[in-house]
């Protein structure tokens, strides 16, 4: 129980002063968005792109596991392959079930996670900038400097997403009042336990899963030289 809290405490730092904020943006705009497909479109046409988009989801859960597990091994490699062919193989299904639907949730879910990423970085990093450059970029750097802009981008970050998905999760026709104001509640609380995940997982967003990797012949043959080097170490003190 102590650890979970602490991971929790942990989590909740991550989401407003770290940037992992790309785990908890994907999944809250992938509940958000099946939550609006059950409101808004029959039941049998919703559940197929629904399953793709949870697929999506733990796609990033098991391959963040993985990576984090196998990091400077070839099996890096292997499961960042993996990783983009899982994704790019349910895009493919969904687009048979409703091409339009699969095209739109898929770009929406890339795109506000890349553009969250984005701000994120400008949001805890303040860069000094050469000059020449646009007037725009002195100008967006200039704003995330300003403790107001600041928080109010914090409130957009974290709760943008969330405010969205509550608002289409009370429209499901079928799901009680009850459920309406405890399911939102509950992913509220655990939150912070998904950026904490991000972190001890693999460390890497949801783009970087991709095409992060530690590992390759130079490093492997580091890591085996370093090995020997220890081994030698310990031999010559026994």
């Amino acid at each position: 129980m102590k650890k979970l809290i602490e991971n929790w405490n942990n989590g909740l730092r991550y989401l407003f002063t770290d940037d992992l904020i790309s785990f908890y943006t994907f999944f809250t705009i992938i509940l958000a968005e099946c939550s609006y497909l059950l409101g808004f479109y029959e039941f049998a046409d919703a559940i197929p792109i629904i399953i793709i988009l949870l697929g999506y989801m733990l796609n990033v859960i098991v391959f963040a596991w993985l990576k984090g597990n196998a990091e400077g091994t070839k099996l890096e490699l292997v499961f960042s392959i993996l990783y983009v062919t899982v994704f790019v193989t349910l895009f493919v299904i969904g687009c048979f079930f409703n091409l339009s639907i699969s095209i739109t949730t898929t770009a929406i879910l890339l795109g506000v996670t890349a553009l969250w990423i984005v701000i994120r970085n400008h949001q805890d990093t303040f860069y000094y900038l050469p000059e020449g450059l646009p007037k725009i970029t002195y100008l967006i750097n200039n704003l995330f400097g300003n403790k107001i802009f600041w928080i109010l981008s914090q409130i957009v970050i974290i709760g943008g997403p969330f405010i969205v998905f509550v608002i289409f999760c009370t429209k499901i026709p079928f799901l009680p009042i009850v459920l309406k104001v405890i399911i939102p509640l509950l992913y509220l609380s655990l939150s912070p336990l998904i950026a904490n995940y991000e972190d001890d997982s693999a460390a890497l967003n949801v783009f970087e899963l991709a095409y992060a990797i530690t590992w390759s012949k130079e490093y492997e043959e580091y890591c085996k030289r370093i090995e020997k080097m220890e081994e030698d170490i310990n031999s010559q003190e026994v």
